[in-house]
This record gives structure tokens, sequence and C-alpha cells, in this order.
């Protein structure tokens, strides 16, 4: 597990638009969190709710929704907590994410990079 910055992308619903925004890389966390006030300026609506347990033992309920994220020019649409505007310095982007686009943290030199996927319970056929 580590942490630190990076730049990514997040784009409007239409993928018309990204915004470039700093954001934690924390692969402890399981989810990528990111202001609502961001999400919607960006025309994000959130879709369902889910309770979390956060790092101090707190049970918490936040909204959630798919965004566009753009990381080494390629788009993936990442399943988002709305965060409170005031919740934290910055984004975060979480292990789900970091999954999606097949990256993991190289946390010494501080870089995405990529990692290949397990496909374990999974045999070709010869």
């Amino acid at each position: 597990m580590g942490t630190f910055r990076s730049l990514i992308e997040i784009g409007d619903s239409g993928l018309d638009r990204f915004e470039q925004v700093e954001a934690w890389v924390d692969t402890g966390a399981t989810y990528s969190w990111f202001p609502q006030f961001l999400l919607l300026r960006l025309g994000h609506l959130p879709t369902y709710s889910r309770k979390f347990v956060t790092a101090d033992g707190r049970t918490i309920e936040r909204e959630l929704g798919r965004v566009p994220i753009r990381l080494s020019g390629e788009v993936q649409h990442s399943l988002v907590v709305f965060g409170d505007d005031d919740s934290a310095p910055l984004p975060l982007l979480g292990a789900m994410t970091l999954e999606e686009f097949g990256l993991g943290a190289d946390t010494g030199n501080h870089t995405l990079v990529p990692i290949p996927s397990n496909l374990l319970g999974f045999a070709e056929k010869e």
C-alpha cells in the first residue's frame, strides 16, 4: 500500500471535455473519490448510494456513479464516490479504477505502471 500524487483527467458526461486534476493514488482505497462539485460541474449525477466504513471506524453513506477517467490516453468509465466538497484536499484514485485500467502503483518512483490482470480459475483450451 502506498500513496503519491498523479495528474489524471475526468471527463464530462458526453466525453466532449476533460478536466485535468491532481489526485492521490491510494492503493489502500477501494473506490476513487472525487468532490461532488467537480462531478456535478461536468454533468454527472449519482445513480445510487452505498454505505462505507471510514478509517476511523465510522459508517457513512455516499452516492456513486460511473465517470469517464482518462489515464495515459485511455478512457474508462469508472465507479466513483461523490465525495463531500470539503472531505479531502485532493481527489483520490483508488484500487478499482487502477484495476480497470490495468495499472499498478510504483510507490518508489511515484508512477503508474502497467500490470497483468489475473484470470484465476480460467484455463484456455489448447
